[in-house]
């Protein structure tokens, strides 16, 4: 879940900095990916025991892939918007926002089995502070389509 949330994050940050969205929403996935980050580092050092060391270097490698797939990527999709190939734009545009839903599907097992719902409301207010966030951000955008 968390590393389909971290994968989403970075190829929608990659594709908001190629297309020129609005810089909230450029930033907002790179906000997300770091404290993506934060909670995949924590379950490391929480739940598997390992060493200050080791969740360090786990740090270190996990922003490094993140850093180059993120100049990859907006790279491609720079290439793809100067070759003028919509499917291709429109591929890395859509693939994030997949990523980033299917993250979500571990919640809901775990809701169902645990006959809980404490998590989800937590998910569900995220997700609707995440949607407010970025309708709140066109009105700062110097374009606005109505």
């Amino acid at each position: 879940m968390l590393y389909l949330w971290f994968a989403g994050n970075m190829l929608y940050g990659a594709y908001a900095a190629a297309e020129g969205l609005y810089f909230g929403l450029v930033i907002q996935p790179q906000l997300f990916a770091f404290f993506t980050l934060l909670n995949i580092l924590q379950v490391y050092w929480y739940a598997h025991k390992w060493s200050m060391a080791k969740t360090l270097v786990a740090c270190v490698v996990l922003c490094a892939a993140y850093a180059g797939l993120h100049v990859g990527f907006w790279q491609a999709d720079l290439r793809a918007i100067a070759d003028h190939r919509d499917s291709a734009v429109t591929f890395l545009g859509v693939l994030p926002a997949i990523f980033i839903a299917v993250g979500f599907f571990p919640e809901f097992y775990v809701c169902i089995k645990e006959q809980s719902v404490e998590m989800s409301n937590f998910f569900i207010m995220l997700d609707i502070l995440g949607g407010v966030f970025s309708t709140i951000s066109l009105a700062f955008d110097h374009t606005f389509d109505y």
